[in-house]
């Protein structure tokens, strides 16, 4: 449960979580109205206030990382991991569908393998971009790794209603020429139609990329992840404008923590009962780094993928799970 208090006087605003803290398992028999009193793994409601100030890449990788274009969005920006933790090399496996896109040799984003040869990404890394080189297996890129595979494309479909004043449909799909296997290099499950209507409030998931760390610091040359509670869309539209229910929103309510300029495309991912990882959004934007940006403690926006599971198989040829 979430509770808002709003402070109009002066320029804050108190939020009140009250945010039951257990195992996914557990969520979902306690959905079922089962009891798990006698199980040690339950954890007592934890109840927190928190404060907000609201305050108005062939590509050389080196030449990427010290770039700091940013990809605009009306009010907001596209979004490395502020507050996250680097992944070690034995980490960075947990993300094998991870990849590093460079778009025209200018500008940097993430994106997902979500089929040997179709990789997953934001519609704002896609729009006029004319060549794409995609790194899969990475951790460090500015290290040789022997898991690390470079592919090109000039191949990508954009949602057809994507407009780069708002927030939806901001989704694409880069094709790539051929189909990519390796170690280190797997693809992400996507959700399921049972799915649809599930809106992952109080999941916890996962956001990975080498984008900004910081406002003031420069792109970062490993995979750094965090992880983000996923909250009511209410929370959300106290910071956005037009922040619908095809777009997700997320925040580290300990910690601050989330994406930032060049994470942009990259996965949210959960974890499923059956222990599997599925993607359930696309990092799309992040409070601009202009005004105080990614260290504001504002919340993220992604890509809702339950509401293009249709246009993603029809674009990509990816199966749904029923």
């Amino acid at each position: 449960m979430l509770i808002y208090c709003n402070s109009r006087g002066n320029n804050s605003i108190t939020i009140v979580f009250v945010l039951p803290h257990r195992f996914y398992t557990e969520k979902k028999a306690w959905k079922a109205g089962k009891s798990n009193h006698s199980n040690p793994g339950m954890k007592t409601v934890i109840a927190f206030t928190l404060v907000l100030v609201v305050a108005a890449q062939a590509a050389d990788w080196h030449k990427i990382l010290s770039k700091r274009n940013a990809i605009k969005a009306s009010d907001a920006e596209i979004s490395s991991i502020v507050g996250g933790k680097v992944a070690s090399p034995v980490v960075f496996r947990v993300f094998p569908f991870q990849v590093a896109i460079s778009i025209d040799g200018q500008r940097f984003c993430g994106g997902s393998l979500i089929k040997e040869d179709q990789v997953l990404t934001a519609a704002r890394c896609c729009s006029g971009a004319k060549f794409f080189e995609i790194t899969l297996g990475a951790n460090n890129l500015n290290l040789f790794e022997p898991s690390r595979q470079i592919v090109h494309s000039y191949n990508a479909t954009v949602h057809e209603q994507f407009d780069q004043s708002g927030y939806e449909n901001d989704i694409c799909i880069i094709h790539l020429e051929a189909a990519v296997r390796g170690e280190g290099i797997d693809t992400i499950r996507l959700p399921s139609r049972s799915q649809v209507n599930e809106n992952f409030v109080g999941y916890s998931a996962n956001v990975s990329g080498w984008g900004f760390t910081a406002n003031d610091a420069p792109m970062s040359s490993q995979l750094v992840y965090t992880s983000v509670i996923v909250l009511d869309n209410n929370f959300c539209k106290q910071f956005y404008k037009n922040f619908t229910d095809k777009i997700i929103c997320t925040y580290d309510i300990f910690y601050g923590s989330g994406i930032c300029d060049a994470d942009s495309g990259g996965p949210l991912t959960i974890i499923e009962s059956d222990g599997v990882k599925t993607q359930v959004g696309i990092a799309n934007f992040s409070h601009p780094r202009k005004v105080g940006g990614c260290e504001l403690f504002r919340p993220n926006g992604h890509c809702r993928l339950t509401a293009y599971l249709d246009w993603i198989q029809m674009v990509a040829g990816v199966a749904i799970r029923p």
